[in-house]
């Protein structure tokens, strides 16, 4: 088994490919350009995998175990990316353990990269491990996985508000390491997540991490500040053409979609933060076509900030041509 691969229980090798832009310039100041990239193409590819594996093992009753190799870490576009995924294989019941096989390091960039192999396997209730040999490893995930207990409680009807909550366990015992999730999803149900989804996000936050403007999708912003009875945050004028977006003739109306994010940074960030994501649906009778094919698509998106950005970034996604586009927004 090769670094940056999947070994999920019961089940064969998983992959899934994603193909992505590069740069994620936040972590990028210690390696090549073209060495990043190829980092950043991988993590992306590792993180669809990941998270396709959590999607097809939620079906199967029971604990679930994911072991991920990796040889650098997983250099992932944002901050929070972590513990979203490790949130997702929480609710699924799906432990990942993670091995990081490519030995020592002085680098920044690697060192957020194995850090977030330590968070996903915490949150996850899995292990992590770092410059040592697989064979111990994997003899010590055996071990730790023979036995264990476990815990549930009820929750009201009430209760079942559909958001993510934190969980915390703690013994009396001295000497021991207690392995457990660290969020649960308060609902009956947990919608899986679409290949679609899976996709956009790695398209998005991708795109997002590239320093430069993408100019697949061709489009223009521009950003006016705002403050309504306390509330402070910018209003993003966003203009898409049509060339690019594709659409389809169901029912006589032509349908699509774009996925629609907003990042900004200010000068308390370390980089740029998502603000705002959102899926634009699109059914439009001939002369709506008609129109759309003359003027594009515009878009106003109005999004809360603590702070007055220096920076806005806007990207879209149009998922059934799987074409990208990202610009600066403009300050008036």
């Amino acid at each position: 088994m090769t670094a940056g691969q999947l070994a999920v229980g019961f089940a064969d090798v998983m992959t899934v490919q994603l193909a992505s832009y590069k740069v994620n310039a936040a972590s990028a100041s210690d390696l090549t350009l073209n060495a990043y990239a190829s980092r950043l193409t991988q993590t992306m590819q590792d993180v669809g995998a990941l998270y396709a594996a959590v999607e097809t093992l939620r079906r199967f009753e029971g604990e679930k175990h994911i072991v991920y190799f990796s040889e650098k870490g997983i250099a992932l576009p944002r901050t929070s990316d972590d513990k979203n995924l490790a949130a997702r294989a929480a609710a699924a019941r799906v432990v990942i353990d993670t091995i990081q096989t490519g030995g020592t390091s002085d680098t920044t960039a690697d060192a957020f990269a194995v850090s977030s192999l330590e968070t996903i396997a915490e949150l996850s209730g899995g292990q992590s491990f770092q410059y040592s040999y697989a064979d111990k490893a994997l003899a010590s995930i055996d071990q730790t996985t023979r036995a264990g207990y476990l815990l549930g409680y009820d929750l009201s009807a009430s209760a079942l508000d559909g958001r993510t909550h934190t969980l915390d366990v703690k013994v009396n015992r001295s000497g021991v390491t207690v392995l457990y999730r660290h969020s649960y999803v308060a609902a009956k149900e947990q919608t899986p997540l679409t290949r679609r989804e899976v996709r956009a996000y790695g398209r998005i936050t991708t795109a997002a991490a590239f320093r430069y403007e993408i100019p697949d999708l061709k489009m223009s912003a521009k950003a006016d500040d705002f403050n309504e009875g306390g509330t402070r945050g910018i209003s993003v004028a966003l203009h898409v053409d049509p060339a690019g977006v594709s659409l389809a003739v169901v029912d006589g109306q032509h349908t699509g979609s774009l996925d629609v994010a907003v990042f900004c940074e200010d000068n308390k960030d370390h980089g740029l933060t998502e603000r705002l994501w959102r899926t634009i649906n699109l059914t439009l009778p001939d002369d709506g076509y008609q129109r759309f094919l003359q003027r594009g698509l515009d878009v106003t998106l109005r999004v809360p900030v603590a702070r007055v950005p220096i920076v806005v970034k806007v990207i879209a996604y149009d998922a059934r041509g799987d074409l990208i586009g990202a610009v600066y927004a403009r300050k008036h």
